[in-house]
């Protein structure tokens, strides 16, 4: 329905990074608010992500590259990011610096959404 996925993309990220923020700085107060803000994010970015390739692409031939590579770096990321986030807290003994790690990277993908721009296209 909207051309434009930026604002949506920010909005999610946004979500996700209050979530990861709030477990970070005030652990005990609402906790399950957190994770659902974290979650919703995560959810709702998931979501947007998976129409990337098409937005993106100039054709079905280029849609039909582009997909299996944002999944696989997609999911190798994923699949990696608990066991590092695992080897971070046994070796500083803290999910702390886990989480503002993952604020960082939320921040990063925030400021990467603006290539997501309408009409651009890859060949």
């Amino acid at each position: 329905r909207w051309r434009d996925r930026r604002p949506w993309l920010a909005l999610t990220i946004g979500l996700n990074t209050v979530g990861l923020l709030g477990n970070v700085w005030l652990p005990l107060v609402a906790p399950w608010g957190w994770a659902i803000l974290a979650g919703v994010g995560v959810g709702g970015l998931f979501a947007l992500i998976l129409t990337l390739p098409v937005d993106l692409a100039s054709n079905a031939a280029v849609a039909d590259r582009l997909t299996p590579m944002l999944l696989g770096v997609g999911y190798i990321a994923g699949s990696t990011g608990p066991l590092a986030i695992g080897w971070v807290r046994d070796s500083l003994g803290s999910y702390v610096p886990s989480f503002v790690g993952l604020v960082g990277l939320t921040l990063l993908m925030l400021a990467l959404t603006n290539w997501f721009r309408p009409n651009r296209t890859i060949s």
